[in-house]
């Protein structure tokens, strides 16, 4: 794709990588520069549905909210013990033992509570939409990851009325924890107040109906993302507005809860599986458990989703790269066409 020259790059868009410590020159802070050049320079179709300006409309931004799902304070999910088990003697600094046994502080790693917001250039807030929440993998920082992974391109390429959102999780962590989405009513109060956020930013938008608190949403995660969707399902509270899950190479566990929230909501839902040899094992449990229910599945992703049936569909890609290159390609863009077809 085509970038636009950094120096039209505005302040306002720095809160998504202050306290940066990237080399100058380093790839990853490349790919951040033309990732913000791209978000400032590319004004929505229907900007005069959400702002007072074409200037003052951006697709793209960073908001922090404190029902983010980090920083984080309770049990270590479904166990009796906390998250928080012990502290760093260096540092005084409360620290987080993953299952295989690494430290990971508070400060670092379970601190940021930025959320990414993003809308396709053609949006409409008077039409119907869907928001479609993103769950990232490990070892990743959401602003950078939705850029290198490709995640705004192929959710501009499916061109469909969605608001994509994206909360960072443990942030430069192998660890796929939920932080305030293993509460009840978690992601419910976070949807809420992502919400708020964007009547506020976009006002013009309430002038007419819009469904900013009723609009349904599509659960989607990569690799790691999978725990804390499968809480989402289990507990997030906002099971009436859920149309579906969409996860890509993410089905690491948990199998019981995605068991659950589709027999119980099967017949209006759609799940849909997309997994190389990394997730396999536990993409064919799921799909023969849910089988042996007599519940509707196929083995395959075809161009078009329905509702009621789970979808299992293997990619020879390596984990790292079937989020991009697949095959399929632009695997994501692909699930969006196909949620979202024509009738």
């Amino acid at each position: 794709m085509k970038w636009i020259p950094r120096h039209a790059v505005p302040l306002m868009i720095s809160l998504a990588f202050a306290g940066s410590a990237i080399a100058a020159f380093s790839p990853l802070l490349q790919a951040k520069e033309k990732f913000v050049d791209r978000l400032v320079k590319t004004p929505p179709t229907h900007h005069e549905a959400l702002c007072s300006s074409e200037e003052d409309c951006n697709l793209s931004f960073v908001a922090k909210l404190k029902n983010a799902p980090f920083p984080y304070s309770g049990p270590d999910g479904d166990d009796d013990r906390n998250f928080f088990d012990g502290f760093d003697s260096m540092t005084g600094h409360r620290y987080h033992t993953t299952g295989n046994g690494t430290r990971y502080t508070e400060s670092e790693h379970y601190s940021d509570n930025q959320v990414f917001f993003h809308i396709p250039a053609q949006f409409d807030p008077h039409s119907d939409f869907s928001y479609v929440v993103y769950f990232h993998g490990h070892m990743s920082e959401i602003a950078s990851e939705v850029a290198e992974d490709k995640i705004l391109d192929q959710v501009d390429q499916a061109n469909k009325n969605v608001i994509l959102i994206a909360p960072q999780f443990a942030k430069n962590a192998r660890d796929s924890s939920a932080g305030k989405f293993y509460h009840s009513g978690g992601f419910k109060n976070f949807m809420r107040e992502a919400e708020e956020v964007l009547e506020n930013r976009w006002p013009k938008a309430s002038e007419r109906p819009c469904s900013f608190h009723s609009a349904p949403i599509v659960l989607l995660g990569y690799s790691g993302g999978y725990k804390p969707i499968a809480y989402v399902l289990d507990r997030g509270g906002v099971n009436e507005r859920l149309d579906g899950v969409l996860l890509v190479d993410a089905l690491y566990g948990e199998l019981e809860k995605f068991e659950n929230w589709f027999r119980q909501n099967h017949r209006d839902r759609f799940f849909v599986s997309l997994y190389t040899s990394s997730t396999q094992q536990y993409n064919l449990k799921l799909s023969q458990d849910l089988q042996e229910e007599n519940l509707p599945l196929k083995r395959e992703i075809p161009g078009k989703i329905q509702r009621g049936l789970a979808y299992f569909g293997h990619s020879p890609a390596e984990h790292q790269d079937v989020i991009q290159v697949g095959p399929p390609a632009d695997p994501i863009e692909l699930m969006l066409k196909g949620v979202y077809h024509e009738p």
